[in-house]
């Protein structure tokens, strides 16, 4: 009878379990474990308390609990509501427990609540250049294609929600959803430094919305803070060398002007999947793990900043800068000259010893890469060879020898191995000679003639 009367009250007892701190709504996958936080009012502290905890769960699992503290009289429980689903194979460990409640009715639980935002889909890293766009990709689990989603800021609360599905793009933040990948994607536009930080990729449904952490860096869009110098000259060529980490043996590389990190890759020159383009070449030496860019038939407009860019498959990519100077042809050594048509005039052209055994050239044009070889025309002939010069003569100049003329000994074009000549000739000396010339024979002729004339002239008079 004893034991009948205490069934009876323990049924009794059960039959009156009730929530006395609101419905707690709890999601596991099946084959993990379930946690469930229960709050309790002041006082209680020191109570006992209990709790089932599931681990390794199966569908069966599913239903109603109730977390409880012991007190004089009857306990105090909150209602439990587990749900179990079941896990898809493009999920990762890290997700296959998804914990979520309703907000608590006391203040302070509801404030813990909220600043308790975690990852539950891993740590996304993206990074920014100043003034600039980013792209946050937000990935999401099956199931969720119809789910609202958005990106938030710190602790998620209403009034640092940045951006929803729900409603239209604002100004500075843009977001699409593409439920065919899963996969929901923020724009943030001109980035500025204070937009770095944690963000959240949230998804919303019953209970605690899912979320992702963001880190988002921002960085300046100039590089960089050392700057290789090299010289060249106008009409030679250059090389700039580009280093680069054992990591990046297999990564892209390319070349390209000016000191935005953010468009190099957009605007490059040149890229290590395409090696020539017209004047520009990327040689990769990986064993000593520089990559060289060579410009050829250089000009004055090549002088400026380039960068040498890396890809890299996570974060932005990495920079050296190159600063080139092209200097024009200030300082090769200029000679005037002048001649006479059908006279002879020499040049005279310096030859280190280092090149004594170099062709030796003397050639006509305005440009030293397009300038005519003369010395194989009859008029010119090569002389006086020596150690340290050798000359070349026109034996009887034309008019249309006037002009530019350069003569080196290097076969290398450089500045220091090239003389520059003008040459004017004076067409109006030669008329001159040759009003000479015949003065000088027709001189004595005509005084010839007047000295017979002068002798006919007495012999007629004497005999009259």
């Amino acid at each position: 009878m004893w034991i009948l009367q205490n069934l009876l009250i323990l049924c009794t007892v059960l039959s009156t379990v009730s929530s006395a701190a609101g419905l707690i709504r709890v999601f596991g996958y099946e084959g993990g474990d379930v946690r469930v936080s229960c709050p309790y009012g002041e006082g209680f502290g020191k109570h006992q308390k209990y709790l089932l905890i599931i681990s390794d769960l199966h569908f069966d699992d599913a239903g109603k609990y109730w977390c409880g503290v012991t007190r004089i009289g009857r306990d105090l429980y909150t209602e439990v509501k587990l749900e179990v689903r079941p896990v898809y194979h493009h999920q990762s460990s890290t997700v296959k427990t998804i914990i979520t409640t309703t907000p608590l009715y006391y203040e302070k639980l509801n404030e813990a609540a909220r600043s308790s935002v975690s990852s539950a889909g891993g740590l996304i890293r993206v990074f920014g250049y100043e003034s600039r766009d980013v792209r946050v990709s937000c990935p999401y689990g099956r199931g969720y294609e119809g789910h609202q989603k958005y990106l938030c800021k710190n602790d998620c609360g209403y009034s640092e929600i940045l951006v929803r599905t729900a409603q239209k793009n604002k100004t500075k933040y843009s977001i699409n959803d593409d439920k065919t990948t899963r996969i929901f994607t923020v724009i943030i536009s001109d980035l500025c430094f204070d937009d770095a930080g944690t963000y959240w990729c949230g998804v919303t449904r019953v209970g605690r919305d899912l979320y992702t952490e963001v880190k988002l860096e921002v960085r300046p869009d100039s590089c960089c803070n050392t700057v290789n110098k090299i010289h060249s000259i106008e009409e030679g060529s250059a090389s700039i060398s580009c280093p680069y980490d054992t990591e990046s043996v297999n990564n892209l590389m390319f070349v390209c002007r000016g000191n935005r990190p953010s468009t190099c890759l957009q605007q490059a020159l040149i890229t290590s999947n395409i090696t020539q383009n017209g004047r520009f070449r990327l040689i990769d030496e990986r064993k000593s793990r520089i990559f060289t860019l060579t410009i050829s038939s250089l000009m004055l407009k090549d002088s400026g900043l380039y960068l040498c860019g890396v890809q890299r498959n996570s974060g932005l990519d990495v920079f050296s800068a190159v600063q080139l100077e092209v200097k024009e042809w200030c300082c090769v050594k200029t000679i005037k000259m002048s001649g006479s048509v059908g006279r002879p005039v020499t040049f005279q052209c310096p030859s280190p010893p280092q090149h004594h055994n170099d062709t030796m050239l003397l050639c006509k044009g305005h440009a030293v890469n397009n300038c005519t070889d003369m010395m194989n025309q009859s008029r010119f002939t090569l002389q006086n060879v020596s150690p340290s010069s050798f000359s070349v003569t026109i034996t009887k100049l034309e008019a249309g020898d006037a002009g530019t003329y350069w003569c080196r000994s290097d076969p290398e074009a450089s500045v220091g191995n090239y003389t520059h000549f003008h040459l004017s000739v004076d067409e109006a000396n030669h008329e001159h000679s040759d009003a000479s010339v015949f003065a000088l024979f027709a001189l004595p002729a005509v005084m010839l003639v007047v000295m017979v004339l002068v002798k006919v002239y007495k012999n007629k008079c004497h005999k009259k």
